[in-house]
């Protein structure tokens, strides 16, 4: 089976415009998933300042709440003393 010049060139032709669809669709699909990355990597950045932000305060909390201990148990030792 013999194909002619004109059948070739269509086949190339339209090998062609196969070819430049998928590369089409291919760079939309990668400019779309870099624009999600990067909403994504600034999603993160915002994620783990808030997580640095609330252990810092969880940090002051147990401080306080180890002083508060602290202090209870002596005003209990001190109240012991006394009687």
């Amino acid at each position: 089976m013999e194909f002619s010049k004109v059948e070739i060139i269509s086949l190339l032709g339209v090998l062609g415009s196969v070819i430049s669809a998928l590369w089409i669709m291919l760079k939309g699909m990668q400019k779309r998933d870099d624009e999600r990355l990067k909403r994504f990597e600034i999603k993160h950045e915002q994620n783990h300042d808030k997580i640095v932000e609330l252990s810092k305060q969880h940090g002051e909390l147990k401080g306080r709440i180890d002083g508060i201990t602290q202090l209870s148990a002596s005003v209990l030792d001190e109240i012991k003393r006394l009687k």
